[in-house]
């Protein structure tokens, strides 16, 4: 199950990373995730627990490049995912964020599709684009 998926944001890449890397405050700007219980900004080698839905995730940080590129791998038994955010700068002061995931598991191909999951990685952008894109 793969998705590749992005977003023109009218936020700097600062913004956007500071957003992404305080994964205990995802809750606050997208709903689809309960509760994360994270270091107070990840770092690579990080360990973090998320919940989305009844699924809990137990991710560590593998890429760690300061307002470039965070990844990380997550397990939900019996599931196994990557995900990559990859930032842009753009004309303007703005940042093109690339999001990609890879999921692998029994029956994921027939229980979450990639169409399923393009979704789910959009609706995240979505809330990243509208939290970046707010005042201070």
């Amino acid at each position: 199950v793969k998705a590749h998926v992005q977003v023109q944001i009218s936020a700097p890449p600062a913004r956007v990373w500071g957003l992404l890397v305080d994964a205990a405050a995802w809750p606050n700007w997208y709903p689809d995730i309960e509760s994360v219980e994270a270091p107070t900004s990840l770092s690579m080698g990080a360990h973090f627990t998320w919940k989305s839905g009844s699924t809990s995730i137990h991710s560590v940080v593998h890429l760690f490049e300061p307002q470039r590129r965070l990844s990380w791998t997550g397990t939900a038994f019996p599931a196994r995912a990557v995900h990559v955010w990859e930032l842009e700068p753009t004309t303007g002061g703005g940042t093109l964020v690339t999001v990609d995931e890879s999921m692998e598991g029994p029956l994921l191909n027939w229980l979450y599709p990639s169409a399923k999951l393009a979704d789910a990685d959009a609706d995240w952008l979505a809330a990243l684009k509208r939290a970046a894109e707010q005042k201070p």
